[in-house]
C-alpha cells in the first residue's frame, strides 16, 4: 500500500511531506528537484504550528507564510 493512502485532510505536514518525497521518489524526479520541493515544504512546516491539519491551512496561511518568506 502506498504511504500516501493514509494521508487525510486531518494529518499534519510531517506526514503529507514524507509521502509526497516518496511519490516524487516512485516517479523517478531527481534527487535535486526531490530536495527542493522538500525544502520548500519543510520551511513551510517550520512556520505553521506543528499540530496544523493540512485541510486547515488557509490561503491566508499561505500568503501570510510567503509574505514571511
Amino acid at each position: 500500500m502506498s504511504p500516501s493512502a493514509h494521508i487525510t485532510a486531518q494529518s499534519t505536514l510531517a506526514p503529507a511531506i514524507n509521502a509526497w518525497r516518496f511519490y516524487l521518489e516512485d516517479q523517478g524526479h531527481s534527487p535535486h528537484t526531490v530536495k527542493a520541493f522538500l525544502g520548500d515544504l519543510r520551511l513551510l512546516a517550520s512556520y505553521l504550528p506543528p499540530d496544523r491539519a493540512i485541510g486547515a491551512i488557509t490561503t491566508a496561511d499561505l500568503n501570510n507564510f510567503l509574505h514571511w518568506m
